[in-house]
């Protein structure tokens, strides 16, 4: 079957346009700090050696850290639109003048070739134990 008539088939809905409203973040810069960021800021400046002297600040990890969600929310989307735009974009048409390549058949799959039977055991071998109980015994 040829590949376009089964994109045809398959191709799905362009997304909804993402609004252009964004959130406003800019009430995240007057926020105080919690604690968990000031030991954050801390952390990083003690591990990387990295400190106010070479430009670290405790304003930026603070918004680094609180905002990261809403970054990856908002560029998730944007990928996912994209990729969306992309999938249903029709594909090149052929020049008539070049010849039809068959597409060569999809590899089949591996597969495991089954185990020999398993060689019995002694104790597979060995009749079941029977239960015998003393007659003196209180079992």
């Amino acid at each position: 079957m040829p590949r376009a008539a089964t994109k045809a088939r398959t191709a799905r809905k362009p997304a909804p346009e993402p609004e252009e409203e964004l959130p406003d973040l800019s009430h995240y810069v007057e926020k105080a700090p919690t604690t968990t960021v000031e030991n954050y800021f801390n952390w990083i400046a003690e591990r990387t050696g990295y400190d106010e002297d070479e430009g670290l600040d405790l304003t930026s990890v603070k918004l680094a850290g609180t905002l990261r969600a809403q970054f990856q929310k908002e560029t998730s989307t944007e990928r996912g639109t994209a990729r969306t735009a992309r999938q249903a974009e029709p594909e090149p048409e052929e020049d008539e003048d070049e010849e039809e390549v068959e597409e060569a058949p999809p590899p089949k799959r591996a597969t495991r070739a089954k185990a020999a039977p398993a060689k019995a055991t002694a104790a597979a071998k060995r009749p079941a134990r029977s239960r015998k109980v003393a007659a003196d015994s209180p079992f």
